[in-house]
């Protein structure tokens, strides 16, 4: 079945020479069933020939290959080659060393559970000293919550860790993580799928940066609409309250924020800003969309008289 093109079968047949399960172990043989399997967009066999190429099993190392074959899988959701592809940002290995990237493919490992991802990306949100521009490292209450999901695991490292970042950090911030970590549900979304929705809000962000108060009435009402339609989005590739987004903040410096809190609190002062500023058409319309929408009408109950009185900063987003 291997030799008439069956990409299961090749890729078996690989990992069988590269194992010697059956087969006499010849990691050259491994290599050529599984590029013909890789070739053919084969995830697992991709992971595979780039971890030959990582450990110059039956060719020579080459670790710019190796990437090569790792982000082909990891584009498709292999998490292991996610982790691996992190691994070579942080370490500048085959690639000009980058810890933001890094922790980017950490994340997608990360998010669907894998537990080596998480501890390392514990130890880059905890390591301000190595920042170097990189606005998301540093932040103490991620790294706590990436180590309890290890720790919460069994893993005496993880537990390790997480006591060490909680001696820097307040009450309060503990707290924040720890409620992160009980939230937290793994995710499989494609990493092309969540960068498209992060640019997405990032890009509705830029719109709201000034305040609701700048936006006028018509403007208000589809960007309501479009933050509905983002927060299902989000529900649907699996967004929880530990996520983050990049944005730039209002002097020009790129900040990291929640993408949950935000969008909701961005949701509840424009719906309080509507209600104040609308004119009768405009408030029976309102009133109309908000009674067919209860998750807006629940948060804008909840929100308005602390929006009323306490508007958002002009760098909310």
């Amino acid at each position: 079945m291997a030799e008439s093109g069956n990409v299961v079968a090749q890729f078996n047949l690989g990992v069988m020479c590269q194992d010697g399960r059956g087969v006499p172990p010849d990691d050259k043989e491994a290599v050529r069933w599984l590029h013909l399997a890789a070739e053919q967009g084969y995830a697992n066999a991709q992971f595979n020939l780039g971890v030959m190429y990582d450990q110059a099993k039956g060719v020579d190392q080459d670790c710019k290959e190796a990437m090569r074959w790792y982000r082909l899988a990891a584009d498709q959701g292999n998490a292991e080659a996610q982790f691996r592809l992190g691994f070579l940002y942080e370490q500048g290995k085959g690639v000009e060393q980058d810890f933001k990237e890094a922790m980017r493919w950490y994340r997608f490992a990360a998010d669907q559970g894998h537990a080596h991802a998480q501890l390392n990306l514990g130890f880059l949100y905890g390591a301000g000293e190595a920042a170097k521009g990189n606005s998301l490292m540093g932040n103490l209450t991620q790294a706590h919550f990436w180590f309890s999901l290890v720790a919460a695991s069994g893993s005496a490292n993880g537990t390790k860790n997480r006591d060490l970042v909680a001696r820097e950090m307040t009450p309060d911030a503990i707290t924040e993580a720890l409620r992160l970590a009980q939230e937290w549900k793994p995710k499989t979304a494609l990493p092309k799928e969540l960068d498209d929705y992060k640019q997405k809000i990032s890009e509705c962000l830029r719109t709201f940066r000034e305040g609701p108060e700048t936006v006028s009435m018509p403007d208000a009402f589809r960007l309501l609409q479009h933050i509905e339609e983002l927060m299902d989005t989000g529900s649907v590739l699996g967004v929880n309250a530990a996520d983050l987004v990049c944005v730039e903040a209002s002097d020009g410096q790129e900040i990291s924020i929640p993408i949950v809190k935000t969008l909701q609190g961005v949701l509840a002062s424009l719906v309080g800003e509507m209600q104040q500023r609308s004119d009768p058409e405009m408030r029976e319309k309102l009133d109309r969309y908000l009674a067919l929408r209860p998750l807006v009408r629940a948060l804008a109950a909840a929100s308005l008289k602390e929006t009323q009185g306490n508007r958002p900063p002009n760098n909310t987003s």
